[in-house]
């Protein structure tokens, strides 16, 4: 685990399996899917634009980890949307 915290976003995006988070860290783009349960429940029912008011804060630092295996991978997501401070 690593909490990042992104030159640029978190934007996150609908996609068909859940959503994306797009950050800049450390000169690079990055997309990883948004495993945070909590966040993703938000997004469904309130839509990005009020994702900030529905967390109680603006999203500054993330939580990255690995999935679960799945067919014997792990994968980087994001798993928690943090404040900055």
């Amino acid at each position: 685990m690593a909490i990042v915290e992104p030159e640029r976003g978190p934007r996150l995006r609908p996609t068909d399996h859940g959503y994306e988070c797009h950050f800049e860290w450390r000169g690079l783009r990055h997309v990883l899917p948004l495993a945070d349960r909590g966040a993703a429940a938000a997004l469904d029912r309130w839509g990005p634009a009020h994702l900030s008011r529905v967390l109680g804060f603006r999203p500054g630092r993330l939580l990255v980890a690995l999935s679960p295996p799945v067919n014997g991978y792990c994968y980087k997501v994001v798993a928690g949307l943090l404040p900055r401070r």
